[in-house]
């Protein structure tokens, strides 16, 4: 795996909790190619991955030998040695999970990339640089519309870009 992209951070640092606090489990199942009983589904689903699921035994040996001491330190590069990057929202609201993510998965030696504004309605911005939360506006991508920020809740006052002005803090609509 070279690459995980996201939604949200907080998803991929709840999946890596997940693993540190079941790493047993899931080594067991992987060595073995079974589903523990503990992890709870419906039968029709299990009954459906258990036919694509085989033993792994060497890959539970790698996986034994990573996480012989327990599961209390940066593991994503020796789970995944190829894993260079992290795509999704780590800013604003995100941002306490990047830093978790950081300190307790990834360390400095995996990439993230910052999505910048994304929508189901469209694309907003993009990345310019890895590392780096600073995106750039999509301009051509969709149809923007800018509150400046002393405006307060003053919804007449929102401008398109054509009318945002350089120097000027706006609120994106």
């Amino acid at each position: 795996m070279t690459g995980i992209i996201t939604d949200f951070f907080s998803q991929i640092v709840y999946i890596f909790g997940y693993i540190a606090k079941n790493y047993r489990i899931l080594i067991d199942d992987i060595t073995h190619g079974t589903i523990n009983p503990s992890i709870a589904m419906p039968d029709e689903v299990k009954k459906s991955l258990m036919k694509r699921i085989t033993p792994m035994p060497e890959r539970g040996r790698e996986l034994s030998k990573i996480f012989k001491n327990g599961s209390n330190f940066v593991f994503a590069k020796k789970v995944w040695p190829n894993l260079s990057y992290i795509f999704g929202a780590g800013t604003a609201n995100f941002a306490p999970y990047d830093k978790i993510l950081s300190k307790c998965y990834i360390g400095k030696d995996v990439d993230r990339i910052y999505s910048g504004v994304v929508a189901s309605e469209g694309l907003w911005s993009f990345p310019i640089f890895k590392n780096n939360p600073n995106t750039l506006l999509a301009t051509k991508s969709v149809f923007f519309e800018f509150l400046p920020v002393e405006a307060g809740d003053d919804f007449t006052k929102i401008v398109t870009i054509d009318k945002v002005k350089v120097g000027k803090t706006y609120e994106l609509i």
